[in-house]
């Protein structure tokens, strides 16, 4: 591997390092214009070649028997499972694809549309014009809610929130970068346990849903998992693997690429006018049906072209098993091969403008078209291990983005935008919006869940996700306009800048039409003595109903609308704070 291209010296080989760690999508693209299609980087243990293009793309994803997955995934297999797809190869991987297929084929994706409608509309619903909302928070709840639903029915939809608690702590760990996960499950952090206590209650679910079963004909996903096909079946640990695998995979990366949809819709106007336009063509005012998503061509294109430029899984790698030889250099066994579509998409060698988006590369009437070679088109991996939810994603992201361009009418927050995230690339500070306008849909009944629709009379708290920090103070290094700059303009807040005179028990009075829910006061700076670690955990230590009128730092609060409860942190700098009462 010492031969093989890439950076040399101390200085340059810890600065690809660090930055492949902090910035990895930029690290790979630069060891890519400096040392060209196959690079060495990276020091000790974590030493790796990257290997970039059609071409080395075709060798690792047509030669399967080169390569192995479980080694180069090894760190995240207690919680993926030891059977899951992401694990397995030969024999073995075939027979557990071949019964997990038949959850996924046209029929199967057909009859989820419903499920991704009617979450999008109901979380669409809870918008009122001058909500500021992150697209992205709000976009992972309806795919959160909407996984649940295709992976268990109807019956635990509702439960879907309290299903992704369970899951946060595991999704937070696999999103992490290979290093830090093999130094959180060495040292058996509180990370590490969150996660493996987080599957287990994945795997009690899933058994208590089989055992709750009574046998009927269903068509979700743990149905298909557990029946068996041309003669293979899948175990019980195999399907809670299954299931396991399919969330770590499906959701994140399906919300994270709905998340750069979203940012192509709502920063180019054009783009979603001519998606609005056909599907208002298609379905008229009813939400999209299984039977027009072929109809909807160019959301298609648009979809697809956001897929190339914006590649949620946009690093992965195997395993090396035999040696092979890649544009001339050898790569030895034992040698973790990494492969970026992100990288490859937006190769000059290999598309014609490549960072420009344009849908009409898709049309093979357009002059833009051209037809991919093999490997240059790879959003969902590709050969044997290719993703098995890959039409399951683009009907998902056709149908959210159709529901959002006809129902929402949103400005942008203007600011930056810069990928981050290993197992999923998604934008590192959202997608922020504000609402101007919300058209039609169904207007659900007040219950519980962040989905439904607000309780009459209580004022929308910014973000319709629920948390917001209203105002930051100078100096949080973010960029003019964002969020932590201050309300966009045209944006009121909901809330007076001074507290309210306070009544003879010593609460504020209640504003008209807020129902005395909410309040904002304005919390002074962290003094200078504030203390710091074990001691200011203890004493940030707060009840779970927040009355702090006068607190020593300043906090966000997150709202839960079904408990009104509130979970409190402490921001770098001075800014605004909810307090929240039941009573």
């Amino acid at each position: 591997m010492g031969q093989l291209p890439g950076p040399r010296g101390p200085v340059e080989v810890l600065r690809s390092t660090a930055l492949f760690a902090a910035r990895p999508h930029r690290a790979l693209q630069e060891l890519h214009a400096r040392h060209g299609p196959v690079v060495a980087f990276g020091v000790g243990p974590g030493r790796s070649v990257a290997a970039f293009g059609p071409e080395a793309n075709t060798v690792l994803f047509g030669h399967d028997e080169l390569f192995s997955q479980r080694e180069m995934f090894e760190t995240v297999a207690p919680l993926s499972g030891e059977t899951a797809l992401l694990l397995s190869h030969g024999e073995e991987h075939r027979r557990r694809r071949r019964v997990a297929a038949g959850g996924f084929t046209r029929r199967a994706v057909d009859g989820y549309v419903p499920a991704f409608t009617g979450h999008a509309d109901r979380v669409i619903d809870t918008w009122r014009p001058g909500d500021r909302v992150d697209l992205h928070r709000e976009f992972r709840t309806v795919i959160r809610r909407a996984t649940v639903e295709v992976l268990f029915g109807p019956e635990l939809a509702a439960d879907a929130d309290r299903i992704g608690a369970l899951l946060d702590p595991l999704l937070r760990f696999v999103e992490g970068d290979p290093v830090s996960q093999r130094v959180h499950r060495r040292l058996g952090t509180r990370r590490w346990r969150a996660a493996l206590a987080g599957r287990r209650a994945v795997d009690d679910l899933v058994r208590a849903e089989l055992d709750r079963r009574d046998g009927a004909p269903r068509e979700d996903l743990l149905a298909r998992f557990a029946t068996p096909a041309d003669g293979a079946e899948l175990s019980l640990v195999e399907v809670c693997d299954q299931v396991v695998s399919l969330v770590v995979a499906a959701y994140e990366t399906t919300a994270a690429a709905m998340a750069w949809t979203a940012l192509t819709a709502l920063t180019r106007p054009e783009i979603a006018g001519a998606v609005r336009d056909e599907v208002r063509a298609v379905c008229g005012d009813a939400p999209p049906g299984p039977g027009d998503l072929a109809s909807l061509r160019f959301t298609d294109r648009v979809v697809h072209e956001t897929l190339r430029l914006y590649p949620p899984a946009s690093i992965s790698g195997r395993w090396v098993r035999h040696g092979l030889t890649l544009h001339g250099h050898d790569v030895p066994p034992g040698t973790p091969l990494l492969f970026s579509p992100f990288v490859t998409h937006r190769d000059p060698a290999v598309w014609d403008r490549p960072t420009a988006f344009l849908p009409g590369r898709w049309d093979e009437s357009d002059p833009d078209h051209r037809r991919p070679v093999p490997g240059a088109f790879i959003p969902f991996g590709g050969g044997a291990h290719r993703c098995l939810g890959a039409a399951l994603a683009v009907a998902e992201l056709t149908v959210l983005l159709a529901r959002l361009v006809v129902r929402a009418e949103l400005d942008p927050v203007p600011g930056p935008v810069r990928p981050t995230g290993f197992l999923a690339m998604r934008p590192a500070d959202g997608v922020p919006a504000v609402v101007r306008a919300v058209r039609g849909g169904r207007r659900a009944s007040p219950a519980r869940g962040r989905g439904e629709q607000r309780p009459p009379g209580r004022r929308p708290v910014g973000r319709a996700q629920g948390v917001q920090q209203l105002r930051q103070g100078p100096g949080d290094g973010g960029a003019p306009g964002r969020a932590r700059d201050g309300p966009a303009a045209g944006y009121r807040p909901h809330a007076p800048a001074r507290p309210a005179r306070r009544r003879g028990d010593g609460r504020p009075p209640p504003r008209p039409g807020d129902g005395g829910a909410v309040r904002v006061v304005r919390a002074p700076a962290r003094p200078a003595h504030q203390p710091r670690g074990r001691r200011a955990r203890k004493s940030r230590a707060m009840p779970s109903k927040v009355d702090q009128r006068t607190p020593s730092w300043p906090l966000m609060c997150s709202i839960s609308r079904s408990s009104m409860s509130s979970t409190c942190g402490r921001p770098e700098t001075s800014g605004w704070i909810v307090n929240v009462k039941t009573a």
